[in-house]
């Protein structure tokens, strides 16, 4: 069975948006960027800290994705990253990587909300 036979749920991604609200006020909104998306996410407490990195986040979960699948931990403009949802559990996106360096699987780390 290859990597991405193994993943068996289906997710949706949404991106952190900036609106103005009625009285001109900026308010955060989400938007669904990708649905159906195909992933596996298994519930893991935990802390990564490498200082060499700059990494140090904790997390709740560990999401896999296909490589390629536009996923952001962080906006461009500073604001919170990409947030997931799956069945009725919605999670924070805190970080993203290629933890084999071949590019066959995207390993996300999530925090639930």
């Amino acid at each position: 069975m290859s990597l991405t036979g193994l993943l068996t749920q289906r997710c949706t991604i949404q991106r952190w948006a900036r609106t103005v609200d009625d009285y001109g006020e900026m308010s955060p909104s989400w938007a669904d960027s990708s649905t159906d998306v195909p992933c596996l996410v298994q519930q893991k407490n935990a802390r990564m800290q490498f200082e060499s990195a700059g990494r140090d986040y904790e997390f709740d979960a560990m999401g896999f994705f296909k490589p390629g699948v536009d996923i952001k931990p962080e906006a461009a403009d500073g604001g919170n990253g990409d947030r997931l949802e799956l069945g009725s559990a919605t999670y924070q996106v805190r970080g993203v990587s290629d933890e084999t360096g071949r590019n066959k699987m995207l390993t996300v780390y999530l925090e639930r909300v």
